[in-house]
């Protein structure tokens, strides 16, 4: 074998994700690849190389190297797990009636020198089809993106020298792995088409280019060939720093986009940055391609069945268990997962999560979505606060969501233990008079948000909030008193005085105390309508609820 010259490079982080397939009476079968690493298939492990200094040197460097293998081998245990997994396992059942996307990436040929055309779904005459779908990290700018005017010229082949490192990779692993067609929103979109655009977010998501590129390990690598037919047979990597990392510990679990198709994927590939071999996890289990079990995965990995699962235990425990409260409690946690995830774009938050909606309306039936919330979990949903932990601390600055979602806000947000709260079944203290949110798009109702308003009916009391020295504020209301947590640090000094709405009851450790959010009007109030006004934080009352009249707020 002969191995030319080195080239430098450094580690990456990309995820590919979404594969799925479509079984024979239909349904689509879900499964999630997540790339962690710097190359993709079997690798060697890690072996230590010290080399005594120099000269006068008293030192010694250490350094390590591994060979990259093939595909064949993990890409042919990967698929019979797979396959496996979709034949034998009840649980990794997909939902029905998804769509196809419009184009398609043909792969072909030998992973290490593929064959790469696209096409269009409709004119592909297999039955069934069975594609993977490809999410990462852009990077720069794409070069040689899908466009109008290449668009001809790329169904009739598309020059693999065109084509990114983390494109090619994913077509090397869906051709390992047996799959024909690969949908990556760089060539099965046409970038220069809004329509286009629109139509595929519909179908699965769109990405945008990401700046951020993980440059924390520098490697060399040199391609090894065979010296008969002169392909590469594989890669070797030698690099002067490596540390044992968990094997679920990766920078793609903090990207926004990622989260939910991790969550709407009942089988996720998984590949490794440290050499630790591939894995499949699903709903039954997570293994690895040795046949090694991982005893446990981390919550960003669970899938929605997983969550089914959950609430089902928890009925099956307890006879008189509250589904309605069950599902406020797992959505909350997704909230809280998905709000410390990062998004280049900020216009991009309710977009990805519009998968997630979507499927959660049809499992869980929380009533109807409004701007990350849900109208049957209403009085518990309202009651999300600003995580202390991060200052300063705003809101969008342009409009993503209305001040009363937490998709409003630049930070993690989370909940307190919501079963501590009661559910004001029965009773008249809260009141929906109605809810009312435009989207940006009519084709894509739960996506991004053209404007919303809220208008309720409740106990209130107008406080003055005093100095702005603290982010808290105590304040003297005719039932005793409460203490206001704002939603932004700095406070803002223009906002004087708030009504506090009172929503709700907790009872912690059996001690009850009415709860609720505090809301400023704001300035730009439409004469000849409502009074607006605007959340600016949340309160907890020493004692039981406000008293008094009721009055309606519209809050936007």
């Amino acid at each position: 074998m002969k191995v030319p010259s080195k080239r430098q490079s450094t580690q990456r982080h990309t995820l590919v994700t979404g594969m799925h397939l479509l079984g024979p009476s239909g349904p689509f079968v879900k499964i999630l690849i997540c790339y962690c690493g710097n190359r993709l298939g079997g690798v060697s492990s890690w072996s230590k190389v010290s080399v005594a200094g120099g000269g006068d040197e008293d030192t010694e460097r250490t350094g390590y190297f591994r060979v990259y293998k093939t595909l064949t081998r993990d890409g042919r245990i990967l698929r019979a797990l797979i396959d496996d997994c979709t034949a034998n396992h009840p649980d990794c059942k997909p939902r029905e009636g998804l769509d196809l996307p419009s184009m398609l990436l043909h792969v072909s040929g030998a992973s290490m020198s593929p064959t790469v055309r696209l096409v269009k779904a409709s004119d592909i005459d297999v039955v069934p089809v069975r594609y993977v779908c490809l999410s990462y990290c852009w990077g720069n700018t794409q070069p040689n993106v899908t466009t109008t005017s290449r668009l001809d010229s790329y169904t009739a082949g598309i020059d693999t020298a065109e084509i990114p490192e983390t494109i090619l990779d994913a077509i090397r692993v869906a051709i390992s792995m047996g799959y024909q067609y690969l949908w990556v929103d760089a060539f099965c979109i046409v970038q220069d088409s809004g329509p286009d655009k629109i139509a595929e977010l519909g179908f699965l998501r769109q990405s945008y280019p990401e700046g951020r590129e993980e440059q924390s390990i520098h490697t060399w690598h040199a391609d090894i060939y065979d010296g008969t037919s002169q392909a590469a047979a594989a890669v070797l990597e030698i690099r002067s720093d490596f540390s044992y990392e968990d094997i679920f510990d990766s920078p793609i679990f903090e990207r926004g986009w990622t989260f939910q198709e991790a969550l709407l994927s009942p089988r996720l590939v998984m590949f490794f940055p440290h050499g630790q071999r591939p894995a499949l996890r699903c709903s039954t289990h997570t293994i690895q391609s040795d046949g090694g079990l991982a005893t446990a995965h981390p919550k960003p990995l669970v899938n929605l069945r997983e969550v089914e699962q959950v609430v089902e235990r928890e009925r099956e425990k307890w006879g008189d268990y509250d589904d309605q409260s069950a599902n406020a409690e797992e959505w909350v946690a997704i909230v809280k997962q998905y709000s410390q995830r990062s998004l280049t774009y900020e216009a991009d938050k309710m977009p990805a999560v519009m998968g997630i909606v979507s499927e959660w309306e049809t499992r869980f039936g929380q009533g109807t979505y409004w701007a990350g919330l849900w109208s049957a979990t209403l009085t518990k949903d309202l009651i999300w606060k600003s995580r202390r932990d991060y200052s300063p601390r705003f809101a969008y600055e342009s409009y993503v969501a209305p001040s009363w979602s937490w998709a409003s806000r630049a930070h993690p947000v989370y909940y307190q233990d919501l079963g501590e709260i009661n559910t004001f079944e029965g009773k008249s203290s809260f009141e929906v008079v109605s809810c009312e949110v435009i989207p940006a798009h009519e084709d894509l109702p739960n996506g991004a948000i053209k404007s919303a308003q809220l208008t309720v009916k409740c106990i209130a009391e107008l406080v003055v909030l005093g100095g702005f020295e603290s982010e808290y504020a105590s304040c003297a209301v005719s039932s005793g008193s409460v203490r206001v947590q704002f939603d932004d640090s700095p406070r803002s000094r223009d906002i004087r005085e708030a009504w506090l709405l009172y929503i709700n009851d907790e009872e912690p450790y059996n001690n009850p105390h009415g709860i609720g959010i505090a809301v400023a009007e704001v300035d730009h109030t439409d004469a000849d309508g409502p009074t607006l006004y605007k959340r600016v934080g949340c309160f907890v009352c020493e004692g039981r609820g406000l008293e008094g009249p009721r009055r309606t707020f519209t809050i936007i």
